[in-house]
């Protein structure tokens, strides 16, 4: 802007004598526009334009003629890269602008207006953008630079904190469906904390501003308790607003937190309320959406049954509206994380080729449509456990180092700590017991100062099989026992049956009378729970870690009498290590008695 060479012409010889004399030569309208669109931040529209030129005579009109004359002398350029009339100042000449705009005295009026236009022209849509189009999500995302300046004059000690609020609850769900949840959190948190009660902010961007940045908390690891605050007002709004598409996206987001927070009862009952609103709404892929969240709280509470029956219903009727591709709601496309989840319930009873099956389509399905949410919850609820239910341990590693990657791409810290907690069972299963536990242990450290205690039941029977592997079997033995607590005070029973398998496992290296007949037991227990629930592989486990120890007892007829069974019902998954070693069992044992197997009953 400064240097330049001596002896060419004085309007040569800098970029900024070169803008003075192009200055100069404009009428003072076209000066005094030249001026205020260097407000904008990236491109502007005409509307725009118009919006900060109030005292333009003549109107759009003028504003119109007066950025075609400007485009004429080259100090405005149409925005080759928007098919909707977008136009923009070189870097340069909007520095250069943007001086003149402040030797004006007119750069707190031009972000006034500036920042109250795009206020004006989000706040109106702001309950169509809970569920945005495709279309919306791209009109509304080129603005992003214009609203982050619009904001950061808002919150300055010259700004007006309530047009900032006003603007912040409205974009918000902009930030999240770009993946862009830290700003989203940072941007909510400034809003809300810059509230007061004088302020006459509408109760309905309260709403938005609450939900919205409970939502950027989950995405962020924020306090399970502050999410439910944030959700519990916004819940309150809706439903005094009778608002049904704000309280299905609420409900929606409290079932979300329970999940996270492995709160089986609380998931079911806001299942049921999103139901019931869903119905209201009449909307056939609210009412499946509904579907999907209950049987996710059923298969996590253990009634694999109703489970598998409705996310299947969800399977062979939903479709993912197509004007929503690529926003947040079509990130979490309900057939792909119903298919999820039933690979999941597949490979509990027993149908283990399945499950790997439909664990892998579902990741494809997700993959195809680059759905990098979706691509998460795959990985972490059908992919990775499918893989290490079944044994197959190079799948499961290949799904881990999958799910870091995806997990990073969306910026998603939550998913990255729950695939560290994939990654210590990994090591666990491999008999790395050490960096195991120390990994699960780390991740788990992490999550529960803020409540986020899903599948905890899960990791701690790893990390206990993984002290036992150090031969630290009291520690492992107090670790299962608060697994078993967790199970019941939860309610996320449907690991229950593995972990009472897993205490009698326990219990047998104890080496004493006392600690078999406790194992025998637990063993029974176990039998009973995968029985009611349906768990076939659990009670797989179950009846072969029995007939383990009635072998090695000498009981081997009752040994094959219970297990035999139990391995008759496997169709599929043979090569399975559990099908492998049950095989081998059966194969090695004696012929028993036909009525042994009713002492297990």
């Amino acid at each position: 802007m400064t240097d330049g060479l001596r002896t060419a012409l004085p309007r040569h010889q800098t970029l900024r004598a070169t803008l003075d004399w192009s200055f100069e030569l404009l009428s003072e309208p076209e000066r005094r526009l030249l001026r205020r669109v260097s407000i904008f931040a990236g491109a502007f529209t005409l509307e725009g334009a118009t919006a900060v030129m109030p005292d333009m005579g003549g109107g759009a009109s003028a504003v119109t003629e007066g950025i075609a004359n400007l485009a004429t002398k080259s100090l405005v350029t149409l925005d080759s890269s928007s098919p909707t009339g977008r136009w923009r100042l070189l870097e340069t000449i909007r520095a250069y602008a943007l001086g003149k705009l402040a030797d004006a005295g007119e750069t707190e009026k031009a972000a006034r207006l500036h920042a109250q236009y795009f206020r004006d022209l989000l706040v109106p849509a702001a309950g169509s953008l809970l569920r945005p189009t495709t279309d919306e999500l791209a009109r509304h995302r080129v603005e992003i630079d214009n609203v982050r300046a619009a904001l950061d004059w808002a919150f300055s000690p010259s700004g007006d904190i309530k047009i900032g609020i006003e603007l912040t609850a409205a974009y918000a769900p902009i930030w999240l469906n770009l993946a862009l949840t830290v700003e989203c959190r940072q941007r909510t948190e400034q809003a809300m904390r810059s509230l007061n009660p004088d302020m006459s902010v509408s109760a309905r961007l309260l709403m938005y501003l609450n939900l919205e940045h409970a939502v950027s908390l989950q995405f962020t690891m924020g306090s399970v308790d502050w999410i439910k605050s944030d959700l519990g007002k916004a819940r309150e709004i809706a439903e005094s607003l009778d608002d049904v598409n704000a309280q299905l996206r609420i409900f929606w987001s409290e079932w979300a937190v329970h999940f996270l927070a492995g709160q089986c009862h609380p998931m079911q009952e806001a299942a049921e309320r999103f139901s019931r609103v869903a119905a209201r709404s009449r909307d056939g892929a609210a009412q499946l959406f509904s579907e999907r969240l209950a049987g996710a709280a059923l298969l996590m509470s253990g009634d694999l049954g109703d489970a598998r029956h409705r996310l299947s219903r969800v399977i062979d009727l939903y479709v993912t509206p197509r004007r929503m591709k690529n926003t947040l709601w079509a990130q979490y496309d309900q057939s792909i994380l119903a298919r999820a989840l039933l690979a999941r319930a597949l490979c509990l009873t027993g149908f283990l080729d399945q499950a790997v099956s439909q664990a892998k389509r579902s990741l494809e399905d997700a993959r195809s449509q680059d759905l990098g949410h979706a691509q998460t919850e795959v990985l972490r609820l059908a992919v990775c456990p499918v893989a290490l239910m079944t044994g197959d341990l190079a799948a499961a590693e290949r799904g881990i180092r999958l799910y870091y990657e995806v997990s990073k791409s969306i910026n998603s810290d939550y998913q990255l700590v729950l695939a560290e907690c994939l990654e210590g069972e990994l090591l666990i299963m491999r008999r790395e017991f050490a960096s195991g536990v120390a990994t699960l242990r780390a991740a788990m450290k992490t999550m529960e100062p803020v409540g986020w205690t899903t599948s905890s039941s899960e990791h701690l029977a790893a990390v206990a099989q993984g002290l036992a592997g150090l031969g630290r079997l009291d520690e492992a033995l107090a670790t299962l026992e608060q697994a078993l607590a967790w199970a019941e005070r939860s309610g996320e029973r449907w690991y229950l049956a593995e972990l009472l398998r897993t205490k009698g496992e326990l219990l047998l290296q104890q080496e004493n009378r006392d600690c078999v007949a406790a194992a025998e037991g637990s063993f029974k227990r176990a039998l009973e729970v995968a029985r009611k629930q349906g768990t076939l592989l659990w009670e797989l486990r179950t009846a072969l870690s029995l007939a383990r120890q009635w072998q090695k007892s000498g009981r081997g007829g009752e040994a094959k009498g219970l297990l035999g069974p139990v391995y008759a019902r496997f169709t599929e998954g043979l090569a399975t290590p559990d099908l492998r070693c049950a095989r081998e069992l059966l194969e090695s044992a004696p012929r028993g008695h036909r009525g042994a197997l009713h002492l297990v009953r």
